[in-house]
C-alpha cells in the first residue's frame, strides 16, 4: 500500500469531570477519531468490503497519573459501497466514542494529547495488516498536490505532532461564567 497521507483527521475527547481535584480520578470521554479514505484509496478497497480491525495508540497527560494511558481494544468496521462517492468514506475510530481511563489527577490542571503514533490493525477477509501511523499537520510537504500523498516516503519525524485533545483547568471554567 505504500505510504498514505491523510489530512483533516480530527480526535475528539473530554475530561470527566471536567475539572478533576488532585488525587481523584477523571476519565478521558467521547474518544474517537473521525477520518476520510478518499474516493481512489477506497475504490482499491471496496472489493475487500467490510474493512474492520482495532485502534492501538497512547494518550500522554499532563496533570496526572499515569502520563501514558494505553488507547486500546477500539474496534471499527467501514463498509464500503460502490460506487464511492467523490469526498470519500468518512469514518470514526471507533464507531461510538468511548471512555479511556480511571486515570488519576495530580493537579486541576489536566492536558491530554494523542501521541504521534498510533496503529490500525486491519482485518481483511482471513489476514491481519498492521498500519502504523505518524500525525502531522495538515497539509505538511510532501502530502500536496496529491490526495493521499503516496511518495517514497512519510514526511521527517521532526515534524510529527502529539496534539492536545482535551483539557481541564479551573482557569477554562472561570472563564465560561
Amino acid at each position: 500500500m505504500g505510504a498514505r497521507v491523510f489530512n483533516n483527521v480530527v480526535t475528539n475527547a473530554g475530561i470527566g469531570p471536567a475539572v478533576p481535584k488532585a488525587g481523584h480520578s477523571f476519565w478521558i470521554t467521547g474518544f474517537q477519531i473521525t477520518m476520510t479514505l478518499p474516493q481512489g484509496l477506497a475504490t482499491g478497497l471496496a472489493g475487500l468490503s467490510p474493512i474492520s480491525g482495532d485502534v492501538t495508540g497512547t494518550a500522554v497527560m499532563t496533570g496526572a497519573a499515569p502520563a501514558d494511558a494505553p488507547i486500546k481494544g477500539l474496534r471499527f468496521s467501514v463498509n464500503i459501497k460502490k460506487p464511492v462517492p467523490a469526498p470519500g468514506i468518512r469514518f470514526k475510530l471507533p464507531a461510538n466514542p468511548t471512555a479511556i481511563g480511571p486515570c488519576i489527577a495530580s493537579s486541576s490542571e489536566v492536558t491530554v494529547r494523542q501521541s504521534a503514533d498510533a496503529t490500525l490493525t486491519r482485518a481483511v477477509k482471513s489476514s491481519h495488516l498492521a498500519l502504523h501511523c505518524t500525525a502531522f499537520p495538515n497539509n505538511t510537504p510532501d502530502s500536496n498536490p496529491k490526495y493521499p500523498w503516496a511518495g517514497k516516503g512519510k514526511p521527517p519525524l521532526s515534524k510529527a505532532i502529539s496534539p492536545v485533545i482535551a483539557l481541564a483547568s479551573n482557569h477554562l471554567v472561570a472563564a465560561k461564567r
